[in-house]
Order: structure tokens, then C-alpha cells, then sequence
């Protein structure tokens, strides 16, 4: 199947909550990128195996939330996953955590995960806070709104990975005209969700991005 064939089965039309702009996330992208230039260790973008992050959700079905934590380890932004009770900061010693390494997000407990949020709280998040005047430390989204958006991509198309693209968020577009739904997010990072859809030895091409979740604080 070529991707042509994926957009006539209507990947380019497969409407999910949030879905963010192409201009808009570019817009973002280019945001985080400036960034990039002043502070050290910030990643552009993270892929993620699809089938593994379908496992964990069939493991963790009792959760009421999937939280997306900024870590930092080798002195690079990372990210760390806590399947929750609590849709806020800080974790629980009852979560379920995982940290991002080589596409896989892998078990691991509750002191070192701890240790790995202060670190980017103690370095990289402090020159974020510095140079934006605002914090974020987690992205919190509904395990439903998860699970519902891995099964529908699953269920219509040939995803392999999820692509997490870095951004800064903005309130206006270049013409300082305002952009509905980001005013309360102003200068903020975060992150879209893009789908990768391959066959077996090739890719074809990723889907539009989107954004589902609540940043915290």
C-alpha cells in the first residue's frame, strides 16, 4: 500500500480531538527550534513504538490517566510515562512508570524516575523557565482519549510508530492575529502526536498532528 492509497482510505481527513493546523505546528516547531540555539539538551522530536504503547495501555486498563513527564538523562530532554489515578503533579508511588529509551518506553521505579524529573527540573527546565517565564513539567491526557485514538489509528491503518514533535506554543500567528484555543498557552512547551505508517521495510508517510492534553502546572 502506498501512501497514496492510505490518504484515498482518508488519513488526510481522519478528524481526532484537537487537531492542530499544519501552519500552526510549524509555526511551534519553529518556536522550540530558537530555543534549541540558547538552551542545551533540548530534543526536537521523539519516536515511539506503536505496538509497545498499545501493550502498556492493555496493561494498565485501570488507569484513569496516561501522564507524559519531561525528564532529562545523558543531559538530554527525555520522556517519561506514569499511568495514573492523578491527572496532576507529582507522581505516585502507586503509578505505573516507564521511561523512553531506544523507541520503547520501559519499566522502571519510583526513585529513579523521581530522580530523573528533578534532574531536568534542577538544569534544562530551569533555562526553560528562564527564558520563557513559564514552566511545564507533565502532559497529562485522559487513559480514554489514549486508548480511543491507538485503537481508531490501529483499526484503519498500518501504524508502526508515533512521532512527538517539540514545540513552543504561540498565541498569535505572524500576522499577531490571535489563534483560537492557544491564548492560555502562550510561550508553553509541549508536544504533537503524529502517526507513522509503514508496511514491513517502508515507510510511507505520518499523519496530520494532534494535541489532547492538559499542561501541567
Amino acid at each position: 500500500m502506498e501512501l497514496e492509497k492510505l490518504q484515498d482510505k482518508g488519513i488526510e481527513n481522519f478528524i481526532f480531538k484537537k487537531k492542530i493546523k499544519q501552519e500552526e505546528e510549524k509555526l511551534f516547531i519553529m518556536r522550540y527550534q530558537v530555543l534549541t540555539k540558547s538552551i542545551n539538551g533540548l530534543t526536537e522530536s521523539f519516536i515511539v513504538n506503536f505496538q509497545r504503547l498499545k501493550e502498556l495501555l492493555l496493561e494498565n486498563g485501570s488507569k484513569s490517566y496516561c501522564n507524559f513527564y519531561y525528564i532529562q538523562n545523558d543531559n538530554m530532554l527525555n520522556l517519561g510515562l506514569s499511568f495514573s489515578d492523578n491527572g496532576e503533579e507529582p507522581i505516585q508511588e502507586s503509578d505505573a512508570l516507564y521511561i523512553l529509551q531506544n523507541e520503547l518506553f520501559i519499566t522502571t521505579d519510583y526513585a529513579n524516575f523521581n530522580k530523573l524529573i528533578n534532574t531536568f527540573k534542577n538544569d534544562i527546565g530551569k533555562n526553560i523557565k528562564a527564558k520563557t517565564k513559564l514552566e511545564t513539567n507533565m502532559i497529562s491526557y485522559d487513559f480514554e482519549n489514549v486508548d480511543y485514538y491507538l485503537k481508531t489509528l490501529d483499526f484503519h491503518f498500518p501504524v508502526s510508530f508515533l512521532k512527538f514533535n517539540m514545540f513552543q506554543y504561540r498565541s498569535t500567528n505572524l500576522n499577531d492575529e490571535i489563534l483560537m484555543n492557544f491564548e492560555g498557552k502562550n510561550n508553553k512547551i509541549s508536544f504533537c502526536v503524529h502517526a507513522i505508517f509503514s508496511n514491513t521495510d517502508k515507510l510511507f508517510g505520518e499523519s496530520n498532528g494532534y494535541d489532547l492534553g492538559n499542561l501541567m502546572p
